[in-house]
């Protein structure tokens, strides 16, 4: 089981990102702009942007995935941790 206060090095994450019309260009913008964030890429196809992180626990993913929500035209994410 993974405890909230485990550290995790490296832990490498990319978040699919949807949202609402042309909004993403701002908000990809915005999400390159928070800690742990390497790259951001604004996508054709079912999602409409992708975000790679690296992290080093599970408090600062769950922190990434707050910030990212409170852009405002974000309207879904999944998230894949890479093992």
């Amino acid at each position: 089981m993974i405890r909230d206060d485990m550290i995790m090095p490296n832990v490498r994450v990319s978040v699919l990102i949807h949202a609402v019309g042309k909004r993403i260009l701002e908000a990809s913008t915005e999400i390159g702009n928070i800690e742990g964030v390497k790259k951001v890429h604004v996508l054709v196809g079912p999602f409409d942007a992708i975000a790679y992180a690296e992290l080093s626990s599970i408090d600062e993913l769950r922190q990434l995935l707050d910030n990212i929500h409170n852009i405002e035209g974000i309207t879904r994410t999944e998230t894949c941790i890479a093992i």
